[in-house]
């Protein structure tokens, strides 16, 4: 399955770059970096579905956060992005 968000033309582009234990999947989609170089961030449930969770890391990371927040409660653990580096 390719739904919700997902089409045929994506597959030969998404790289893993995440797993969990349960095997859910964070995936980059390489063939669409914006101007900033950022990738678009995809949500596959057992690779048996394709989810859009934002246009990069920095928006997909809010929606994660909550949906945890809704599976498991608030927690006083957070993070703070580091500042984008590019190497020379």
């Amino acid at each position: 399955m390719i739904e919700p968000d997902g089409n045929w033309a994506l597959v030969d582009s998404l790289q893993v770059f995440a797993i969990s234990e349960n095997g859910d999947v964070l995936l980059w989609d390489t063939a669409a970096r914006d101007e900033r170089g950022e990738f678009p961030v995809y949500c596959s449930q057992r690779m048996n579905s394709l989810r859009l969770l934002g246009p990069s890391l920095d928006a997909a990371a809010p929606v994660l956060r909550a949906e945890s927040a809704t599976l498991f409660g608030a927690t006083e653990v957070d993070f703070e992005p580091l500042a984008a580096q590019r190497l020379p």
